[in-house]
């Protein structure tokens, strides 16, 4: 493992937190997932696993040490990204037919997603869009939800401390979300060593992602100033470090500030989201773009139409980021150049190839549960003006 800095330690970034589910933090920690089964109670996990990631020598000589410690493990991998509720039906399944007592989780935000999802729905009796992330719907659920073991190895969706679970719909052909409280982690363990091998491009789109979190939480328009102070913190350690990481895949002090970043911009978004998400999960749903990169390409045109009622807010995330003349316009100009640096493209055209209907994914942006807690309420229309816009550059 590639130490850059000479003074670097990575034994300080080493600590156990809890905001609010119990997270350790640290290099190399994936070896104490067999200690998380223990603190947990449960000896019969049902792992949800990227396939790729079952060749990893951190993955495998974690899972070794869990079976040599006696913990029955049954691995699940049949999925793919943005996972459906096909495969949700097919983990169910295989939680049940091996008396699963927990989920373990070890991926993406798909996996992880999909990992908390099986867990949920394996005890409940009514179908899965009962549950869908609308006002009081979770409270018809079983609570009797089994623990969640979440291992994140990319940094930046978060779904290992949210408590929400992003699913495809494919008769609808849209993504949507399940909630409940319960689908949040009963521990999360992040070893920043697990991100040190994903691509630079990978990277630099989940990054924004997580930039795209914090910023939302931010900006969203409910009273929360402990969101507030962790997205800023979140947003300054991305703005610091993901181009480093970009461009050093092996920069491990980079993979941890940004394991940290990544973390805080979902605690953050329990607070809210915006606009960016609403248009970007009809997008990813009806045209299966990543969802990190398409956050980054609708980011400028959703913080332009927003301009009104986020500018006094610019002025202070500009203070945090040290933007010379804080405000809406330095903080622009700021944004479009990060991330052109990384590589993000400008337009919606450069990710979609195919015939594209604005008119449908304007109609589901503005039914998206993220929708409610943009800064502003916004039409189908106005919906439609931005999806027109960050589709021709305007």
């Amino acid at each position: 493992m590639q130490m850059n800095n000479p003074t670097f330690n990575a034994q300080q970034f080493n600590a156990d937190w809890s905001y609010p589910t119990p997270i350790w933090f640290g290099v190399e920690r994936i070896h104490e997932l067999v200690n998380g089964c223990v603190f947990l109670g449960k000896h019969r996990p049902l792992v949800v696993i990227d396939q790729i990631l079952l060749e990893h020598p951190l993955v495998l000589g974690a899972l070794e040490r869990c079976t040599q410690a006696g913990i029955d493990l049954r691995i699940f991998s049949n999925f793919r990204s943005d996972p459906d509720t096909e495969m949700l039906e097919q983990g169910i399944a295989a939680f049940n037919e091996h008396s699963r007592d927990l989920v373990v989780g070890i991926g993406g935000g798909s996996a992880l997603d999909l990992a908390k999802a099986i867990a949920f729905m394996a005890v409940q009796t009514k179908p899965t869009w009962s549950f869908e992330s609308l006002p009081n719907l979770w409270k018809a659920a079983n609570s009797n939800v089994p623990p969640i073991i979440s291992v994140p190895t990319t940094a930046g969706t978060g779904a290992e401390v949210g408590r929400a679970a992003v699913l495809l719909d494919k008769l609808e052909n849209r993504k949507r979300l399940l909630f409940h409280p319960k689908m949040l982690s009963s521990l999360v363990i992040v070893d920043p060593a697990l991100t040190l091998t994903v691509p630079a491009a990978i990277s630099a789109a989940v990054g924004i992602d997580a930039f795209s979190h914090a910023f939302e939480a931010y900006c969203a328009t409910s009273f929360h100033p402990m969101g507030d102070g962790i997205a800023l913190q979140s947003m300054g350690l991305i703005k610091d470090w993901l181009p480093v990481a970009v461009r050093d895949a092996n920069h491990l002090q980079a993979r941890c500030y940004l394991s940290a970043a990544a973390l805080m911009g979902a605690v953050a978004f329990h607070k809210g989201l915006g606009a960016v998400h609403a248009i970007s999960h009809s997008i990813g749903g009806a045209y299966g773009t990543h969802h990190g990169l398409t956050n980054g390409v609708l980011l400028p045109y959703v913080v332009a139409y927003n301009r009104p009622v986020i500018e006094a807010k610019l002025v202070r995330l500009s203070e945090i980021l040290n933007l010379a003349q804080p405000g809406y316009e330095s903080f622009m100009a700021w944004l479009k150049g990060f991330l052109a640096n990384l590589g993000i493209p400008r337009h919606l055209r450069d990710i979609i190839h195919q015939p594209f209907d604005a008119d449908l994914v304007a109609a589901l942006a503005a039914a998206d549960p993220t929708a409610r807690t943009n800064p502003q309420i916004l039409s189908v229309q106005q919906y439609k003006t931005i999806i027109d816009n960050a589709w021709s550059g305007d």
